[in-house]
C-alpha cells in the first residue's frame, strides 16, 4: 500500500466560500494563489519521503481531509472543502494528474489545535 500524507496550514479566511459573499474575486486572489503554492511544494517536499507515494496513471485516486481548526468555532465539511479548492489543484499539479480522479474525497473534523492545520491523506487510506 503506498500513501501520501501532506500537513496544510488551516486556510485563510479570505478562501472560505461563505466568507466571500458580495466581494470580488480580486479580494481572494491573493490567498489562493499562496495556498496552491503552498500544498505544492508540501507534496513535492512529501513525494521523496515516507512510502513514495506515485499515483496510479489512470483511475481514481483517494483523498482524505481531516480538518483541526485553529479554535472550538463551528465549521462546516463543504466549506472547508471549497476553502482547499487551490490546495488541490496545488497537489494535482505537483503529482502530475488532474483533480477530477480524486475520487472518493472524504472530510473529517479533528480537534483544534494551536494554527491550525489540514492533514491531506492521498492514495491507499484506511481509517486511523
Amino acid at each position: 500500500m503506498s500513501r501520501l500524507e501532506i500537513v496544510l496550514p488551516w486556510p485563510d479566511k479570505a478562501l472560505w466560500p461563505n466568507r466571500k459573499t458580495g466581494r470580488a474575486w480580486q479580494t481572494s486572489q491573493k490567498a489562493k494563489k499562496e495556498e496552491q503554492a503552498w500544498a505544492w511544494l508540501a507534496t513535492v517536499d512529501g513525494r521523496g519521503r515516507g512510502e513514495g507515494y506515485d499515483p496510479p496513471r489512470i483511475g481514481d485516486i483517494v483523498v482524505r481531509y481531516i480538518g483541526y481548526p485553529p479554535s472550538n468555532r463551528r465549521w462546516d465539511r463543504n466549506g472547508l472543502y471549497g476553502a482547499l479548492k487551490a490546495a488541490e489543484d496545488g497537489i494535482a499539479q505537483a503529482l502530475g494528474c488532474d483533480d477530477s480522479r480524486f475520487n472518493p474525497v472524504t472530510i473529517e473534523r479533528g480537534p483544534a489545535c494551536q494554527g491550525g492545520r489540514v492533514i491531506v491523506l492521498i492514495g491507499d487510506v484506511e481509517s486511523d
